[in-house]
């Protein structure tokens, strides 16, 4: 009886588990249980699950459900709305906060209170940061209210995955209240100095420039505006100086000076005279092994510099694409500074989740077959989550293309960190000439490793010269000018790592910041270049000049350090928020005391920058001129490029898309620098132009070298290689290769027939070596360095660089083809019809030669008459000295004279019997050109009086204004008609 009255009080203990996402408290029930129940919610975006659970060897009831972000916000009383009626620095120091639920979160808080007043235990499964802390504390605070008996722990995971989850459950702490109090002090700090700087500044200069908006101050903002600043203003302040050196070529390739370069010109030029001569030394040749290390394990910081510099997307677009990852289970918790694995961690189990990866699955079976290498150990442990890495595979699909190139960066970069370090050797040879000494360095790539997989990292081989120790190389000496370059504008990536350098916000705010200063129109975003707008340049500006250090970093580093000891337990959370907000109450008050000075400085710099175009980005001494051999400016303004020469006055377009490189040749025909174009995005083309043939070139849009004749040039289309190696099938003819102007490399006809490559071919160089099939000249095949990704041919080799035969059908593996042209049918050599088409060819080519030749007979007959009229006139001229009153020579001459002049034909009007001189149509000519500059001259002289007019009126109505009424001493109306204190005494 006793035993039965036990069994029936037993009741199964409930628990109510709280995530920090809807997504996150799905897909945690789902691993935990496939049998879960809907309850009814509050909340519609805030499911409820119902599951039973064995946990510790006992049945709970588990009710799993979430919270959307933060349950409160810190707000100031509804009395303080009225800006201008409380001093900013009451706002600051002695207004009131406090604690409110928004209203969007009432059936959120609801849900909370129905489920703690039922259950027994309370687990928080929120992020493992201190955001995620300080969200857990304030579902700790509505549940307690309900229940006080309510007992609390806290799962700490760093991946949604069934090994994580579980581990978590088996693990359960308390709440650490430490993380979550910096996050309080973190939150009251800014709220206080924001609003509190924000209102000052704003009702000041609106006031006083009529600016439209709020002019908002932030302690992480600023400062980050701040290096955007500094760096504009160092490039401004820039000043170029002019250097000289000795450029030393061998076989084309450049040798470096070993003094660098000097300022002096005469004094280069005097060491190249003492040295000049045609053979240099070689004094040293050495080769020692090289390694180039793989990356350590990924971080937050690392993550968004990356997805910046090599995806080109934002750092908030990239977090964003991390955390909805997360939220999936396909990569592991997104926000760490940690970048070293635990030596716990079992990472070949990690790499045992992705050997079925589509592309990159048999590099991850090579590394679980012995090619694994233990991960590099970066500087920064966090100790609550490990680096990010990927926890499954995900597939390609249309719908999440971006998704899955934030995925393969992540994924990329682990594999890499678990494979070997890439070996090369290093090759240097140094040549004396004379007195100066000239060297150069090379790296041969023997074992790729990481860079096989990791494609974001590159190690660039170079092919040395043959030379050996001892032996007098020709060398070609040449004094060359150079100029010391201002720093390029800064960029996303440069600026995430400014900022995490001097502690401006944390791993996790970093490009909220990035993206503040955009919405507040202190900064504008290009590309990946951040530019300073006219307000954020003179606000800056405005607090430098008076000495206020609110634009640099210390500041809020400070502000953070002290967050740091609140979060590890070493400082008092409210004697913190008392000593930071009593230090700004300092700074306001002296700005409050100079905000006269404060507005006209920041005024005085509006103006200076009211030419300043904020669309616009600029790059000085970009490249070359051809027409005046000065450097030009490369400009972008609204996605359009160009560039400009000051001393010419004249723009030359470039392309919209792809990245601009400037090579050292110049163009043979206008001596222009010929540019680089390569655009990542699309197939990775690559092509060069001239700026000025491919923006002036008559009867043609847009000219690339590609397309250019000029055979002399080596980038143009008509200077590409002819291969004898093998003919074409259809005219026997050798075939061209295209390999700088197109992926993958082309052999063409000019029958118009192609042989078609494989796209994972980047070169091909002929050797002298012949095929045991067809007997043509093999050839050198380099492919890319993603090889590996590519099919049944990149999984069958070894080596990334190989020697093949391609003629098709020699080597079937390669999967070359003959591609005939469409509208012309290849005619057999000696046949007929090609002995025809050969002979009409002949017959035009004749053709066009003898209306050459009849062309050229009748401008050398046309020169022959100028050169006749002009030994006539000659002749007059000398009759004329010779006889001066002549009248009996001139008359007997006469007849002979009309006779002759019959002959002449007048170049003006192809008529006979008189000179170009005494034409009537010469004469209309110059009577309609004396007429047109009449006309300009009136319209000139009408232009010059009315402006003459309207500055006489402007200097007296200006003069008027200076003048003071004699009544009331105001200015700008008169005494006898519009002044209202002599009406008032009239009255």
């Amino acid at each position: 009886m006793h035993k039965f009255i036990k069994i029936s009080m037993y009741q199964i203990s409930k628990v109510l588990n709280v995530a920090e996402k809807p997504s996150v408290a799905k897909h945690i029930t789902n691993l935990l249980t496939q049998n879960s129940q809907l309850q009814h919610t509050h909340s519609k975006f805030n499911q409820i699950y119902k599951f039973n659970l064995n946990m510790d060897g006992n049945d709970v009831e588990m009710y799993f459900t979430s919270v959307t972000g933060h349950l409160t916000e810190l707000k100031y009383d509804d009395k303080y709305k009225k800006w201008n009626e409380w001093d900013p620095l009451v706002i600051l120091k002695d207004a009131q906060i406090y604690t409110q639920v928004p209203e969007e979160k009432i059936n959120l808080l609801n849900n909370l209170k129905q489920l703690s007043k039922t259950c027994n235990k309370l687990i928080l499964w929120l992020d493992c940061d201190r955001e995620g802390e300080n969200i857990a504390f304030e579902v700790v605070d509505v549940c307690k209210k309900i229940n006080p008996r309510l007992e609390i722990l806290r799962a700490r995971f760093s991946a949604i995955t069934n090994e994580e989850i579980m581990k978590a459950l088996q693990n359960l702490n308390p709440p650490n209240e430490n993380l979550s109090n910096s996050v309080e002090v973190r939150k009251e700090i800014d709220l206080r100095i924001g609003a509190s700087f924000t209102r000052f500044q704003s009702m000041l200069l609106q006031r006083v420039f009529s600016l439209q908006g709020v002019i908002s101050y932030g302690p992480c903002q600023i400062p980050t505006l701040g290096f955007v600043v500094q760096r504009h203003l160092e490039i401004e302040e820039f000043i170029r100086e002019p250097f000289w050196f000795i450029q030393c070529m061998i076989d084309d390739v450049e040798f470096k000076w070993e003094r660098g370069h000097l300022f002096d010109k005469m004094i280069t030029a005097l060491l190249l005279k003492r040295c000049y001569d045609e053979y240099g030394l070689v004094t040293e040749v050495k080769q020692k092994d090289t390694t180039k290390y793989k990356p350590v394990p990924l971080a937050t910081i690392e993550l968004e510099k990356l997805g910046s510099k090599k995806l080109r997307m934002s750092p908030h677009k990239v977090m964003e694409i991390a955390e909805k990852l997360y939220t999936q289970g396909y990569i592991s918790y997104p926000r760490t500074e940690t970048n070293q694995f635990p030596k716990s961690m079992n990472l070949k189990n990690c790499l045992q989740s992705l050997k079925n990866h589509p592309q990159l699955g048999q590099f991850t079976q090579n590394l679980l077959d012995g090619q694994f290498e233990t991960p590099r150990i970066g500087a920064k442990n966090d100790g609550a989550h490990p680096p990010i890495y990927p926890v499954k595979v995900m597939q390609l699909t249309d719908q999440n293309e971006e998704e899955y190139k934030v995925y393969d960066l992540i994924l990329r970069h682990f594999l890499a960190c678990c494979s070997k370090n890439a070996k090369g050797l290093e090759n240097s040879i140094k040549i004396k000439v004379k007195d100066e000494e000239f060297s150069k360095t090379g790296i041969t790539i023997t074992q790729k490793n990481y860079l096989e997989v990791y494609i974001f990292d590159k190690w660039a081989e170079f092919q040395m010269p043959l030379l050996k120790r001892g032996e007098r190389a020709k060398v070609q000496l040449e004094m060359k000018q150079g100029s010391t370059q201002p720093p390029n504008p800064i960029t996303e990536s440069e600026l995430i790592t400014l900022m995490d350098k001097h502690g401006i916000g944390t791993d996790a705010t970093i490009h909220e910041h990035i993206k503040t200063i955009q919405e507040r129109q202190y900064a504008t975003k290009h590309g990946q270049i951040i530019k300073p707008s006219k307000l954020g340049i003179a606000l800056v500006q405005g607090y430098k000049s008076l000495g206020f250090t609110l634009h640099e970093p210390y500041l809020r580093a400070l502000m953070e350090e002290r967050m740091n000891q609140v979060a590890l337990g070493t400082a008092d959370k409210r004697e913190t928020i008392e000593k930071t907000i009593l230090e700004m109450a300092e700074i306001l008050k002296d700005l409050q005391s100079k905000q006269q000075t404060f507005a006209e400085t920041v005024g005085q710099h509006l103006q200076k920058l009211a030419n300043f175009n904020e669309e616009t980005l600029e790059q000085p001494d970009f490249s070359i001129c051809g027409k005046c051999s000065n450097l030009v400016t490369l400009k972008l303004v609204n996605d359009q490029r160009d560039l400009f020469c000051k001393t010419c006055n004249a723009s030359y377009l470039l392309p919209k898309k792809g990245e601009i490189q400037k090579l050292p040749q110049q163009c043979p025909i206008c001596q222009f620098q010929v540019l680089s174009i390569h655009n990542k995005e699309e197939n990775k083309s690559k092509y060069t132009i001239c700026p000025n043939c491919y923006t002036n070139t008559q009867g043609v849009n847009k000219l690339p070298c590609f397309l250019c004749k000029f055979e002399a040039c080596q980038f143009s289309g008509a200077s590409l290689k002819r291969e004898d190696s093998f003919k074409c099938v259809s005219c026997q003819q050798p075939l061209t290769l295209k390999m700088e102007l197109a992926k993958p490399p082309l052999f063409y006809c000019s029958c118009g027939n192609k042989l078609i490559m494989p796209q994972d071919i980047e070169t091909v160089k002929k050797v002298e070596i012949p095929c045991e099939i067809c007997q043509n000249h093999m050839f050198n095949i380099k492919f890319y360095d993603d090889v590996l990704l590519f099919g049944r041919l990149g999984q069958r080799r070894q080596n990334p660089e190989e020697i093949y035969c391609l003629f098709p059908e020699c080597d079937p593996d390669l999967n070359i083809i003959w591609k005939t042209h469409e509208k012309k049918n290849p005619v057999p050599r000696n046949s007929n019809q090609y002995n025809n088409q050969q002979q009409n060819q002949q017959n035009q080519q004749h053709h066009q030669q003898n209306q050459q030749n009849q062309q050229n007979q009748q401008q050398q007959q046309q020169r022959q008459q100028d050169q006749n009229r002009q030994n006539h006139f000659q002749k007059q001229k000398f009759e004329k000295k010779k006889y001066p009153s002549g009248k009996q020579e001139q008359q007997k001459s006469a007849p002979q004279q009309q006779d002759k002049l019959q002959t002449i034909q007048c170049y003006k009007c192809k008529a006979y019997g008189h000179y170009a001189n005494t034409c009537n149509q010469t004469n209309k000519e110059n009577n309609q050109q004396q007429q047109n500059q009449a006309v300009q001259q009136n319209q000139a002289a009408t232009q010059n009086k009315h402006k003459n007019n309207a500055n006489q009126k402007k200097d007296e109505k200006q003069k008027k204004d200076k003048q003071p009424c004699p009544e009331c001493g105001q200015l700008r109306h008169n005494a006898k008609s519009s002044c209202s204190l002599k009406r008032q005494k009239s009255q």
